[in-house]
């Protein structure tokens, strides 16, 4: 027995605009009469084959076929159920739905969808008692700390901003009567001590910044941190949950999604509080990422509503590295990306300070004459390049990953061109040196070309990289004593790596650690960044514990091996100092076995 009648159904597909509803997601243009065309959001593709016909409300894709009604097209593209979508729909049209009375229908809805709703409930409930909790007595240090950021009271609403007590279960408290723990969990709000099992709210102390999907339904949340001598890290994320996934999510979508439509214009900022800053300068259009770095997804998303990309980066020597990194990606959306940056390599400039200190105008202005992000990464490299030919074959290979991934030959050829001149060189020398890497890169030569260096790709051990993102955040879990400290970086394999722990121990930023990384580093320790989730002393302390463990486990590991095939070839003077050495490791070894097996 069907929970809602075909009537009901039929009115709800008869009454919805699939135009209107489908250019939510994708850029629609009229292509006569009642049709629509755009690009397909089902599959990869840079020529609009994807037709929405007004009249028969139905769309079709005549490259991968995707059709359907306007059911169908949210059922597919935000992967939800039936009966989720009609619910949505009647609500939005004022179509009113009976009751189904079948216990056994009933019970079948409520096992089909009691995940997604109960998250999406629980996720609501949070958001109105953060949004209580800002405008309440316990609100006063975070409604000052908004003021001082010059957060007006519609973009609290617009936002729907919120704070989280420091209190260590003020939300769970409120949540268990409503809420099983499992699903609190699963929305990211609720986690486990391990020392006694009682639940914990996942952020205190922070104001929250919602993420708000495009049906206007929370969710996940942003956070930041308001304690200033607290170690925790100052900026939290939700995690990744059933109905959130970082890489797909814009932050500030559901309320720039309007003016990108109207203006074909996308801006791309790094942080939360950017958006909202220059949301109320005027800026409609901007969105940030959620993460240290945009992703292909993101850019997918972005490209469902406009052609053009503003993207503001810091003029210090991290956000030009990060443009370098990210620039073939912005390559391969297809978007026509603009580079903007703030600040030079002395002084980080956020947005949201500039629209606070200068006005909107002086970021308008750096708008208006945005240069291309690829011709600005392309001028940048061949600049910084050595006035030697081994030099210019460097700069060559170096930009060869943003080469690889523009599909038309002309925009190439002319992007060729354009660096060849900036390097001082012709294009086809470029063209010949692009070749070459790919034929390399591919075993087309058996040996490097002459007067090239083949590096050695480095690769970051698991635990090293979750001590760098310990220590970047808690420099204090780490020795403090010069000798201690010596012995522990000199059981880091990698000089690199050594390098960047030795950064964190001093107390640097992300950002500087990042600017310092080889490019063969820095997109597993913007990863390992990025995915670090430690909120609490205690688990941070656990984690460093245990990651330090594995790194002595590595090193004795090492030692042994090296030892014994000194052995090997000592002669007997040597060979009882180095059995000393090796007797004095096993003991170290099974010394750290046994306070593990203590600890555990």
């Amino acid at each position: 027995m069907p929970l809602i009648p075909e009537d009901k159904i039929a009115e709800i597909r008869e009454r919805t605009d699939i135009v209107e509803v489908i250019s939510r997601y994708v850029t629609l243009r009229r292509a006569g009469g009642a049709n629509w065309k755009g690009v397909c959001p089902f599959h990869d593709e840079r020529s609009p084959s994807f037709n929405v016909n007004k009249q028969r409300q139905m769309y079709h894709c005549f490259g991968c076929h995707a059709s359907g009604d306007v059911i169908r097209f949210l059922m597919e593209h935000e992967k939800r159920a039936f009966i989720e979508v009609v619910r949505e729909l009647a609500g939005q049209l004022g179509v009113e739905l009976p009751e189904e009375r079948d216990p056994a229908a009933l019970r079948e809805h409520r096992e089909r969808e009691s995940e997604r709703d109960k998250l999406f409930r629980t996720l609501e409930f949070a958001c109105k008692h953060f949004e209580a909790t800002l405008a309440g007595p316990l609100g006063e240090t975070a409604r000052t700390y908004l003021d001082g950021r010059q957060i007006t009271e519609d973009s609290k609403q617009r936002f729907r901003l919120g704070y989280a007590t420091a209190d260590w279960d003020r939300l769970w408290g409120q949540l268990e009567k409503h809420v099983p723990r499992d699903v609190a969990q699963k929305a990211g709000l609720v986690g486990l001590s391990e020392k006694t099992g009682r639940p914990y709210d996942f952020f205190r102390d922070r104001v929250m910044l919602p993420v708000i999907d495009r049906s206007g339904r929370v969710i996940a949340f942003g956070s930041r941190l308001l304690d200033p001598e607290a170690k925790d890290r100052k900026y939290v994320n939700s995690p990744d949950s059933p109905v959130f996934h970082k890489k797909e999510q814009l932050y500030g979508l559901h309320a720039a999604r309007d003016a990108m439509r109207r203006t074909g214009r996308g801006i791309l900022v790094e942080g939360n509080f950017d958006v909202i800053s220059l949301h109320q300068a005027g800026f409609e259009e901007t969105v940030a990422p959620m993460g240290t770095a945009v992703t292909a997804e993101q850019l997918d998303l972005l490209r469902r509503f406009v052609g053009k990309l503003v993207v503001i980066f810091d003029g210090d020597p991290a956000g030009q590295a990060a443009a370098e990194k990210a620039a073939p990606l912005f390559a391969r959306s297809g978007l026509d990306v603009r580079m903007v940056t703030l600040g030079g390599a002395g002084k980080k400039v956020d947005p949201d300070e500039l629209v606070r200190t200068a006005g909107p105008e002086a970021l308008r202005a750096l708008i208006d004459r945005a240069d291309s992000l690829l011709e600005h990464v392309l001028e940048r490299v061949a600049m910084a390049a050595d006035a030697t030919v081994h030099g210019r074959r460097a700069a060559i290979e170096r930009v060869r990953p943003v080469f690889e991934v523009v599909e038309s030959k002309a925009t190439r050829d002319l992007y060729i061109g354009f660096f060849a001149g900036k390097l001082g060189t012709s294009s086809q020398t470029v063209e010949q040196g692009l070749t070459e890497g790919v034929r390399r890169q591919r075993g087309g030569e058996s040996v490097p070309a002459p007067g090239e260096v083949q590096p050695t790709p480095r690769f970051a051990e698991k635990w090293e990289l979750h001590l760098l993102c310990q220590l970047t955040r808690r420099p204090q879990l780490g020795p403090s004593d010069p000798a201690a400290r010596a012995t522990f970086l000199g059981r880091v394999s990698d000089d690199a790596m050594r390098a960047l722990l030795l950064l964190a121990l001093e107390g640097r930023t992300e950002p500087e650690i990042l600017a310092s990384a080889p490019l063969d580093l820095m997109q597993a320790v913007a990863r390992a960044y990025a995915e670090d989730l430690t909120t609490d002393e205690a688990t941070a302390a656990r984690v460093f514990r245990l990651a330090h463990e594995e790194l002595d486990r590595a090193f004795l590991k090492r030692e042994l091996a090296r030892l014994d095939a000194e052995l090997r070839s000592a002669n007997e003077a040597d060979r009882l100092t180095i059995l000393a050495e090796i007797s004095r490791i096993k003991a170290e070894r099974h010394s750290l076995r046994e306070q593990q097996v203590r600890q555990s």
